[in-house]
C-alpha cells in the first residue's frame, strides 16, 4: 500500500513539474529584431499576450511593433504626468507609443490630442492606431482620458489599474466615450 501511494505521489509530482516547465515554453519567432511567440500551427494567430484579451491577430495584418511596445508597458503603474516605465499616465502613455511606433510626437493632454493631432472620425470607423477619447467629468464632452485602439473593440490606456487593455463595450467605457480621432 505505502508503495502504491509512492509511486502514485511519484507520478502526479512528474506531471505537475512537466506542466509547469511547458508553460514557460514556446518558440520564438524574429522578425526585424521584435521577437514574437510563434504562431499556433493552422490557427494563424499569434500566441501573444494580445491572446490574453480575445484579441486575434493574423499574421501580417497588424503592426507588429506596436504589440511588442505595448507588451513593454503592460502593468506599468499609473502616475499623474508621468510617460516612463516607473510610471505614467494615459496620455504620456499615448504619446511615448506613438513617439517609438509612428516616430511622431503627440501634444502632452489628452484634449489637446484630440484637438491638435487628430482628425475626428466615427466609432465604426476605428482603425489599429486611432485614439479613443473619455470624460470621467461631469461635464460630459470634456475630455480628459485617452487610449490607443487595437483591434475587435479593444484599446490599451493609463487608468487606476496601471496600463490594460480594456474593452470599448464594457459598460464604464461605453458609457464615458466621447470621440475617436485618426492622427494627422
Amino acid at each position: 500500500m505505502k508503495s502504491s501511494l509512492s509511486k502514485c505521489l511519484l507520478v502526479v509530482g512528474i506531471i505537475m513539474s512537466l506542466s509547469l516547465v511547458s508553460c514557460r515554453s514556446s518558440k520564438k519567432v524574429v522578425t526585424d529584431d521584435v521577437y514574437f511567440p510563434s504562431e499556433d500551427a493552422g490557427t494563424g494567430k499569434s500566441a501573444g499576450w494580445w491572446s490574453r484579451y480575445g484579441i486575434v491577430l493574423k499574421k501580417g495584418e497588424y503592426n507588429e511593433a506596436l504589440y511588442a511596445e505595448i507588451g513593454e508597458w503592460l502593468g506599468v503603474k499609473y502616475r499623474y504626468g508621468g510617460n516612463t516605465k516607473d510610471g505614467t499616465d494615459c496620455s504620456g502613455l499615448v504619446s511615448q507609443l506613438y513617439l517609438k511606433v509612428y516616430d511622431k510626437k503627440l501634444q502632452r493632454n489628452s484634449a489637446r490630442m484630440f484637438e491638435k493631432d487628430c482628425k475626428e472620425i466615427k466609432r465604426k470607423q476605428l482603425q489599429e492606431g486611432d485614439l479613443v477619447f473619455f470624460s470621467s467629468s461631469s461635464r460630459k464632452n470634456r475630455i480628459n482620458h485617452v487610449g490607443l485602439y487595437l483591434v475587435d473593440g479593444k484599446f490599451v490606456h493609463a487608468g487606476s489599474k496601471g496600463v490594460v487593455i480594456d474593452s470599448l463595450s464594457a459598460r464604464y467605457y461605453d458609457k464615458h466615450y466621447v470621440a475617436s480621432g485618426r492622427v494627422k
